[in-house]
């Protein structure tokens, strides 16, 4: 392999790096799905509007960059019926999610395919709308992939950019201080594998260096007394926080103390969980069939903070993390065990755990986390910590924190026990034959 060749190889990897990657970016991939879903339901309504605003109608050619599982572009093609919704993700898994869902919903105007955002392969001024969401916090150089972008709409029509800005994340009331550690975590985490997760700020800008005109920024907001709390669960999930700890950018004290906060928060009346989005639309200059509007990134790309971690690694846990899915069912068998399988499954809603299953990956959250950990302690006496759950995380390692010692007693059926008893009799009548008998010799 020639020098040549191996830096080809190197660029291309770079060009498409993300810092997005669903299997190490959430504790469960599957999980993670329903998370998406449930962050397109959390700010729908408001985002349909901004795209009708900015000029979204039915019978446009649209496209959505980094679809993700397609949630968004599938709800497009049910409002907009006569629309074709051209879908795209760099990812298979996540691609192959979007194709699933498009034939379970059976639309004929939708269709997904596996490309980058970097060099999508699509023809020169084709699109009416385009649609971006929360892709240009997860890439090295997200001018590139506006630039891209620009270059597949059609002269005089409009894009339309969503991504978070974690500097104005979620925000409680009554205030759960340590969310600002939890956000720090994950800022470090994607930063250090090329993200961008303040980019909100910065989207007018990269909308102009990519040649976008007529720019327009604007803010969506959720609020728990208007959408309710269910929704925002689900919208965040613990499957990130969990992952965080795992990869040690995020201490398990910290986890705890923000779980047991939110599980207070929850049940305090007149509580309010806020989040929001920002939402950019640039449009591409009338008549302007060209790409070649290249322009100085440097400025740009010398931001302080931008690509680096501003947070120093947590030494990461080293047992109880292992994941397997393809691991087989094992029932509790000590009476420890079928205590905390008890408890786990009463509070988790789920009608059995197997005693290897991860807290995490069996849909634990920081909801359950404090629930667990008082019926534990009550059921053993004992006291227990939230980070306890991250130390022993399955149910066979959580009962040998409770019980050490405790044996495991053999399940026998009635046969085997009448077998065993006859054995044990025979046993003796030998030993007692031998006993005799000695006697006698002597």
């Amino acid at each position: 392999m020639t020098c040549l060749t191996v830096n080809l190889k190197s660029n291309i990897i770079m060009k498409h790096k993300t810092s997005y990657k669903i299997h190490s970016f959430s504790i469960d991939a599957e999980k993670e799905i329903k998370r998406l879903k449930a962050q397109v339901e959390l700010f729908w309504d408001r985002e349909l509007a901004f795209y009708k605003t900015f000029g979204l109608s039915n019978g446009m050619k649209i496209v959505e960059c980094g679809c993700g599982p397609g949630f968004a572009g599938q709800k497009l093609h049910a409002v907009f019926p006569d629309s074709h919704v051209t879908a795209f993700e760099i990812d298979p898994f996540l691609m192959e999610a979007a194709k699933r869902n498009a034939r379970l919903l059976e639309l004929e105007r939708y269709e997904v395919s596996e490309r980058s955002i970097m060099d999508t392969g699509l023809p020169d001024n084709t699109f009416d709308f385009a649609v971006t969401r929360l892709v240009l916090e997860h890439l090295p150089d997200p001018v590139a992939a506006v630039k891209e972008v620009y270059r597949i709409l059609k002269p005089g029509q409009k894009a339309v950019f969503i991504d978070n800005d974690f500097e104005f994340h979620m925000r409680t009331h009554p205030d759960i201080p340590e969310l600002r550690d939890l956000y720090s975590a994950y800022c470090a985490a994607r930063q250090k594998q090329g993200g961008n997760p303040k980019i909100g700020r910065e989207l007018p800008g990269i909308l102009k260096l990519a040649g976008f005109s007529n720019i327009d920024l604007r803010v969506m907001e959720a609020h728990s007394h208007v959408t309710g709390d269910e929704i925002f669960l689900k919208s965040e999930g613990s499957g990130i926080p969990a992952q965080l700890v795992k990869d040690g950018y995020l201490s398990k004290e910290t986890y705890s103390r923000i779980a047991l906060k939110w599980n207070r928060l929850l049940k305090i009346e007149n509580h309010s969980i806020f989040r929001q989005l920002f939402i950019c639309a640039g449009e591409k200059k009338p008549g302007n069939d060209s790409t070649d509007n290249r322009v100085d990134q440097s400025a740009f790309q010398s931001q302080p903070g931008h690509n680096q971690a501003e947070q120093q690694e947590i030494k990461p846990p080293d047992e109880g993390w292992t994941s397997d899915k393809n691991r087989v069912y094992e029932a509790p068998v000590t009476l420890t065990e079928k205590k905390v399988a008890a408890v786990w499954q009463e509070i988790l809603g789920i009608e059995s755990i197997g005693i290897n299953e991860n807290f995490f990956e069996a849909g634990g959250s920081s909801v359950h986390a404090p629930e667990i950990i008082e019926l534990l302690e009550k059921k053993f006496s004992k006291e227990l910590s939230l980070v306890d759950l991250f130390d022993y995380p399955t149910i066979a390692l959580f009962a040998k924190k409770l019980a050490p010692g405790e044996q495991v007693k053999e399940h026998l059926s009635s046969s085997q026990r009448q077998a065993a008893r006859r054995n044990k009799v025979t046993e003796r009548r030998e030993m007692i034959q031998k006993l005799r008998k000695q006697k006698t010799d002597s």
